[in-house]
């Protein structure tokens, strides 16, 4: 495979990191292989001293991240999906796949900034919440369509968006699924 195919882009320029979800067709949607390869990317961005900042943007002009991959993602931690690779493993097993790809409960001591270059939903949104520096094209949509679908947005965004954007409007988000 070559690397322009894989789920993310993992570059690094000098200082900066840029790491870009690579899945156009699919929305940039978060499959397992996409999650672990962000993880140990912001793994690597963490712990390496020559970086200082990162940029985390989506490949396309559609979508920054639609969130989870409905086909793949949600029935897997649902429980109904058994895992089928290593990619489902270490989603399954390893606590920091989930942690650092979402952006929460994972030490990251350097800015990250998002480019949002389309849509960002769902677990898309709840990694920009772990971003310090939010920058949104014309383009931009934002939203947590998760209650449409009777599922709980599950990596912080019922905590941290109305520390962020005020309870009122976080609850408008999180309740109507606009």
């Amino acid at each position: 495979m070559a690397d322009h195919d894989l789920p993310l882009l993992y570059t690094k320029d000098g200082a900066v990191a840029t790491f870009t979800l690579n899945r156009p067709a699919a929305r940039n949607a978060l499959s397992p292989e996409l999650v672990c390869r962000l993880a140990d990317a912001i793994a690597d961005f963490v712990h390496d001293p020559a970086l200082r900042v990162g940029i985390l943007t989506g490949s396309g002009d559609k979508a920054f991240c639609s969130g989870g991959d409905l086909g793949t993602m949600l029935p897997l931690i649902s429980g109904d999906r058994a895992p089928a690779d290593e990619w489902d493993r270490r989603v399954l097993g390893e606590p920091f796949v989930m942690a650092a790809s979402s952006l929460r409960d994972y030490p990251i001591d350097k800015p990250l900034i998002a480019a949002i270059n389309g849509a960002c939903l769902a677990g898309g949104m709840e990694m920009v919440l772990g971003t310090d520096i939010r920058i949104a094209s014309e383009q931009a949509v934002f939203g947590l369509p998760e209650v449409r679908r009777a599922v709980i947005p599950f990596a912080g965004s019922l905590v941290r968006l109305p520390r962020q954007i005020g309870y009122a409007h976080a609850m408008e988000l999180l309740l109507t699924g606009q």
